[in-house]
């Protein structure tokens, strides 16, 4: 949760999502709530990343058994899949749920 708090606060993302410290708290709690913790015991990172400190997120998204990993990191966008598990950039996401998710 720390990494979500930490790139809340980017100033680009900010002035994107317009959300001011507060706001930004109020959506980690709510985050807390909604998201299971992922025990990574018996599950090794996987190895396979250009930057090894990219290896934490592969580990927990396959130990979550996750669909996608979103992220703007380029490293990991290189990989684009792993073990089932697409690597996406925030805007091929966006795009994926708007086409999944269809108003009611």
């Amino acid at each position: 949760m720390e990494e979500l708090r930490r790139t809340l606060r980017y100033p680009r993302l900010r002035r994107y999502l317009k959300m001011d410290d507060r706001e930004a708290d109020d959506f980690v709690l709510l985050w807390e709530q909604v998201t299971n913790p992922v025990d990574l015991a018996g599950h090794p990172a996987p190895g396979i990343c250009r930057d090894p400190d990219d290896e934490p997120y592969l580990q927990t998204a396959l130990a979550g058994r996750a669909d996608h990993v979103v992220s703007g990191d380029g490293d990991l966008l290189a990989l684009e899949q792993v073990e089932g598990i697409l690597l996406v950039s925030p805007a091929a996401f966006a795009q994926i749920l708007a086409e999944t998710v269809r108003p009611r």
